[in-house]
């Protein structure tokens, strides 16, 4: 609701027991007569103009601030009187200085959660002390021009979760003084976005992140391709290792095998979800048995998602009966590679001719799907009366909202698989594939975490 279609003394009466407030422009003095706020999202620009909202709100945990028409220096002593932060949110601003950030940092030891974003001018943390019980931090769009933002990582000894947007101005450093500077981090997030634009990991820079903790435990990253060199990095931390999110920019045979491979060796793995970019065309379709996905060894496994394993598009009749064309020698078992499937260009370098080609092939590919692709109603109705019997039952995908449910036999093949093996998990509660998606709603209300 427009805040102006309110009147002004209800306003006013009413914003005593506000807790949280989102405030995007100044409102006149005195609106807000609130006392007791836990979470504030405002601009330098209004607090600059009614500073008395926070001298009121001394004890307020979460402030999430942009710049409006102020620039740091000018809010700098208005937020440097609060001391009860335990999240800070900085948007956009031009810090211009070595010690600009230190004392709202010092003043607030009790900080947990810190986020930086199109952040600039950070040239260091002169006096500022180690941030204690701090153990997440985010930070995107930061590093072109922030030449001293890496020393902030030598005043973390207590980082847990990093989420971070890596590009080419990322200082190798950073790789450097984590080991060393942050031994609890655990949990490592690599945004896969920068300004619009894309960025994926190269082989030895997803290595290196892999083991830059001494015990990973969750990570999410997009590569080109699942190399063996990253599989094996993943293997040396399977013992820790319970979270897993990939997302792949090109299309590899060597995707799926060591998808396979992991769910074989990976015994503490909770959280497996693999995609595939969905401007890149398929380049395999997979084999009815599954030979890459033969083993599994998840029994704590909770949920996994996998999306462009299944080619839609098949093979015709004629194809089938004639025996199709020769063995590929190279071919991983368990693989087809698509008659006419080229391998295609890294999409960093991708013109708009290419992408619009991709479009296109795209929206072929739909076509020949809803035209020709084979579908088992019986079969199917038979595998959801089963996984019915154990408690789950489909959810409908916000992509596949609206359509008729029909599960292609390709996706049919992959996902009955999974499920012959998740009754061997007792604690799974969600499946999904390609946008199928299967839950198990009295698992979940257990094993989902707590907001």
């Amino acid at each position: 609701m427009n805040i102006w279609r309110i009147p002004i003394e209800t306003l006013n009466d009413q914003s005593r027991h506000f807790r949280h407030v989102i405030q995007h422009r100044p409102w006149p003095s005195g609106t807000l007569q609130a006392t007791r706020l836990h979470t504030l999202e405002t601009t330098a620009e209004a607090l600059v103009q009614d500073p008395r909202l926070l001298i009121n709100n001394s004890h307020l945990s979460e402030l999430w601030l942009s710049p409006g028409n102020t620039q740091y220096r000018d809010v700098r002593p208005v937020i440097e009187s609060l001391s009860q932060l335990r999240h800070i949110y900085l948007y956009g601003f031009m810090i211009l200085g070595d010690d600009h950030l230190s004392g709202f940092f010092n003043n607030n030891p009790g900080l947990q959660d810190l986020s930086m974003s199109y952040v600039q001018g950070i040239t260091a943390f002169k006096g500022c002390q180690p941030l204690i019980n701090l153990t997440s931090l985010y930070l995107n769009n930061v590093w072109q021009y922030n030449p001293g933002l890496v020393r902030l990582f030598e005043l973390c000894p207590s980082l847990e979760t990093l989420s971070l947007a890596i590009d080419f101005e990322t200082p190798a450093e950073l790789l450097e003084v984590l080991p060393n500077q942050c031994p609890k981090l655990k949990s490592i997030k690599l945004l896969d976005y920068q300004d619009g634009g894309h960025y994926s990991l190269l082989e030895d820079d997803a290595v290196s992140w892999i083991e830059a903790p001494s015990r990973l435990v969750s990570f999410t990253a997009t590569a080109p391709t699942f190399t063996n060199a990253i599989y094996q990095a993943f293997l040396r931390r399977s013992e820790t290792l319970e979270t897993l999110k990939l997302k792949f920019c090109k299309s590899s045979r060597y995707n799926a095998v060591n998808t396979g491979k992991l769910l074989a060796n990976c015994p503490n793995l909770r959280h497996l979800a693999i995609w595939h970019d969905p401007n890149v065309p398929k380049l395999q379709e997979l084999d009815p048995k599954m030979k890459w996905f033969k083993h599994w060894h998840c029994p704590q496994i909770l949920t996994i998602e996998l999306w462009g394993f299944a080619c839609l598009r098949v093979s015709n009749n004629n194809d089938e009966s004639e025996g199709g064309g020769e063995d590929d020698g190279d071919q991983e078992p368990g693989l087809e590679i698509c008659e006419n499937a080229q391998e295609q260009p890294d999409h960093t370098k991708d013109s708009q001719e290419q992408l619009d080609h991709a479009e296109d092939a795209q929206e072929h590919e739909k076509e020949l799907s809803a035209q020709t692709h084979p579908y088992h109603i019986l079969e199917d109705q038979e595998f959801l009366d089963i996984v019915s019997s154990q408690g789950w039952t489909y959810e409908e995908d916000a992509v596949l909202k609206g359509y008729e449910y029909r599960v292609p036999m390709g996706i049919m093949d992959l996902r009955n698989m999974i499920f012959e093996r998740i009754w061997s998990s007792p604690n799974a509660y969600k499946v999904a594939v390609e946008g199928f998606e299967y839950v198990n709603k009295s698992r979940m209300r257990v094993h989902m975490p707590r907001k």
